[in-house]
Parts: structure tokens; C-alpha cells; sequence
């Protein structure tokens, strides 16, 4: 009966099977969407240049932002997909496959090859893994959320069903800091991908017509005054760091 769907359930035995779902929820969700929102992050500061090397600066983020897009049309067939199979065998299995998904997914984009490599089909498959991440997600994010609120009592559904969102918001930070700590640690050349252009480090210039690099640079210390040395001093210390980085990838 109704009252009996109402009738509040908060033994020892109801708490600590919850509190197990509650953690589940969290961390699920945290370890999901970090996968998904770190792909955000590669797309703008690394995936430009590697996988859009022959488009403009502003171009190539562009269209490295629509890979990271993709994977929005592909949730709602997640969310439907993954909803029943849940009713017919389990969220908590159906779960473990979204997980699965996506690792499989995020691992499978660190290895694909630039567009240096294997040509266009570098970005194909990662549109292609990015609405695989985008089906595992949606699928997640649904079943995450019917789970602990089909195992709460009946008058704490709310309470727990707020734990996937705990989830989902703490992956934001964790992927934030995760790329912090690879600036601070390896740097930002290298640990963002930020390295020289091969179009650049390939590209032979004509010792009468100076490069785009060249001429901003003579710009900028032709523009200052009073403060040639300093802008002179700053170009030969960006031109030591891509040497360096240069001899790394040799």
C-alpha cells in the first residue's frame, strides 16, 4: 500500500547496506566522469596540435573542442541503452559495463596515433572513442543514479540520489589538478603537448624572408622601447626551451 511504500526504513540493517551504495555512487561516478571531463582539458591544450597539426591555431581548437561535443549526442542512447538492460539484468552489472566502456575508451585515445602518422583517420577514431565515452557515460550516469535511488528508503530517495552528483562534480577538480601537477612537474612544453609545430621544426626557411615566429619576434623587440634587451633575452630563452624539447622527441 502507499503507506507501507512511506513507512520510513532506517534500521541498522537498511543504513549500512546504503552507506556501501552511497560510496559506490561516489566514486563510480568520480572515476566516470574524470575520463570524461579530462578529454576537455587534452582537446583544448594538446589535441590541436596533434591531431589538427594543418588547420590554424584558432581553427584547430575548434575543431578539436567538436570531438570533445561528440560524445554529448551519444549520452541520451547511453542513458536509454543502459536503462533497460538495467531493468532486465541489474544496474549494478550494467554499471560495471559503462565503467569498462570508458576506460577502454580513455586508454584507447592516449594511444592513437597523430594525424602526422596515419592521416585523417587519427581524428575519425577519436570522434569515434569520444561517442563511445559519450555512450558510457549517459548509460552511467542513469544507472548511478536509479540504483541509489531504488535502494534508499522511501523517504531519503532524494538524499541519496544527490551522491552521483557529489561524483560527477569532485572528477571537474580531480581533473583540473591532474594536469597542474603534470605542468609543475614535467612542464609545460612537454607535459601539456605543448611542443615545437612540426610544420615549424620541418619547414626550411629562405634566410631572406624570416618566419612567422621571426617576425613577430622582431616585432615585438623593434615595438618596445627602453626594453630591447629584456624582449631579446625572452626570445632566446623560448628558442632555448624548444631546443631542448626538439632533442627530447629525437
Amino acid at each position: 500500500t502507499m503507506a507501507e511504500l512511506n513507512r520510513p526504513t532506517d534500521s541498522a540493517a537498511d543504513v549500512a547496506p546504503m552507506k556501501r551504495v552511497a560510496v559506490a555512487c561516489v566514486v563510480g561516478s568520480a572515476i566516470e566522469w574524470y575520463d570524461f571531463v579530462i578529454y576537455g582539458t587534452a582537446a583544448a591544450l594538446v589535441f590541436p596540435t596533434v591531431f589538427f597539426p594543418h588547420l590554424s591555431p584558432a581553427m584547430a581548437t575548434i575543431a578539436s573542442m567538436g570531438t570533445f561535443g561528440a560524445a554529448f549526442l551519444s549520452r541520451p542512447l547511453g542513458a536509454a541503452v543502459f536503462g533497460y538492460l538495467g531493468d532486465r539484468m541489474g544496474r549494478k552489472k550494467t554499471l560495471v559495463i559503462s565503467l569498462l566502456i570508458m576506460a577502454v575508451s580513455t586508454v584507447t585515445v592516449g594511444l592513437v596515433p597523430s594525424t602526422a602518422a596515419i592521416g585523417v583517420a587519427a581524428p575519425l577514431i577519436l570522434i569515434v572513442l569520444r561517442l563511445l565515452q559519450g555512450f558510457a557515460a549517459g548509460g552511467q550516469w542513469a544507472g548511478s543514479t536509479l540504483l541509489s535511488a531504488e535502494y534508499a528508503p522511501a523517504n531519503k530517495r532524494g538524499l541519496y540520489g544527490l551522491f552521483t552528483q557529489v561524483g560527477g562534480g569532485s572528477s571537474l577538480t580531480l581533473a583540473s589538478l591532474t594536469f597542474l601537477a603534470v605542468n609543475q612537474n614535467v612542464g609545460a612544453e612537454v607535459g601539456l603537448g605543448l611542443l615545437v609545430d612540426d610544420r615549424d621544426a620541418d619547414r626550411k626557411a629562405d634566410p631572406d624572408e624570416p618566419t612567422g615566429h621571426g617576425h613577430r619576434h622582431e616585432h615585438e623587440a623593434r615595438g618596445v622601447g627602453g626594453g630591447d634587451e629584456h624582449v631579446v633575452a625572452g626570445v632566446d630563452r623560448r628558442a632555448a626551451r624548444r631546443a631542448l624539447v626538439v632533442r627530447r622527441r629525437r
